[in-house]
């Protein structure tokens, strides 16, 4: 995205932005312009896999919210994982949290069948770089069934998995490293936690989609699902862009608001006392595992 373009979001709209999607966002030459642009309307927070995280020390002071995507709590499975160093990672998140005037620092992990194990370490690791938070997050955009054989929420057996859970939160409680462990028990939500009502997600090409997971940056206009046991093709969901409308016109279109007046719907059966029917998702939502809570 340049930077042009990125200057037509009217990020004074949104309480919060993240600036990131499927890539690594600190690749991108002017991201520190990005950061600094996005800070003077609303909170902004990144998504990063280390490498290149002494990019940012200029612009700290813009950032909100700071999340290290790591593989594993051990150097030689991450470096197999993410062919990175993930002690040259640490180094600098111990830098940044050294610092006076700094983000929110996360640690961002999957949880999958190879790795769960690990999740007390990484409490541990956080507690040693002084990092705020740690989130296990689901394998939840899962493309083909290699794939789902990793995620922890599809094991049948995935109770076995829960006295690692137990143990990171009780390290967690001793260190006070807060811990936030996504739900491994799927079950239809009424409004998934990408909140396509109030959020949406812009691609690099100013096409406006309701999340982050109704775009993929390929060329195909589907997107490969493995969902129940089945392997699925979901259609693309874009809504314009922002290379030939305002955010406001294409955010107001009858055809955004239609699908966002179905989740609108779906949150009110909460304050109803009586529910006779709560409406059916949109069509590309039915087969995402985020529409079920994980």
């Amino acid at each position: 995205m340049d930077f042009t373009l990125f200057q037509r979001i009217p990020f004074s709209a949104f309480d919060f932005v993240h600036l990131q999607g499927w890539g690594e966002p600190l690749l991108h030459p002017k991201v520190l312009d990005f950061i600094s642009y996005a800070a003077h309307f609303t909170r902004v927070g990144l998504t990063t896999n280390g490498i290149l995280l002494e990019k940012l020390i200029p612009c700290l002071e813009s950032l909100d919210y700071l999340a290290i995507s790591v593989a594993s709590a051990k150097e030689e499975k991450h470096k197999r994982l993410r062919k990175t160093s993930l002690k040259d990672i640490l180094a600098q998140v111990k830098l940044i949290a050294q610092k006076s005037s700094r983000p929110k620092l996360v640690f961002a992990t999957i949880m999958l069948t190879d790795t769960i194990e690990e999740l007390p370490d990484l409490v541990l690791l956080a507690q040693e770089c002084g990092v705020d938070e740690v989130i296990a997050n689901n394998l939840d955009y899962i493309p083909s069934r290699e794939l789902a054989e990793k995620a922890v929420f599809l094991r049948e057996t995935n109770t076995k998995y829960s006295k690692f859970v137990e143990k990171a939160q009780e390290t967690a409680q001793k260190t006070g490293v807060k811990l936030v462990v996504k739900n491994c028990k799927p079950e239809e939500v009424l409004v998934c936690a990408e909140n396509p009502t109030n959020s949406c997600f812009v691609t690099v090409e100013g096409k406006i989609s309701p999340c982050v997971y109704l775009h993929l940056p390929t060329k195909e206009s589907h997107i490969p699902r493995f969902f129940n046991g089945n392997e699925l093709l979901v259609p693309k969901v874009y809504f314009g862009s922002l290379k030939d409308e305002p955010f406001e016109k294409i955010w107001h279109k009858k055809v955004y608001r239609d699908f966002r007046l179905t989740f609108e719907r779906r949150e009110q059966a909460l304050y109803q006392s009586l529910v006779l029917e709560i409406p059916e998702l949109p069509s590309p939502c039915r087969t995402c595992y985020k529409a079920f809570g994980v």
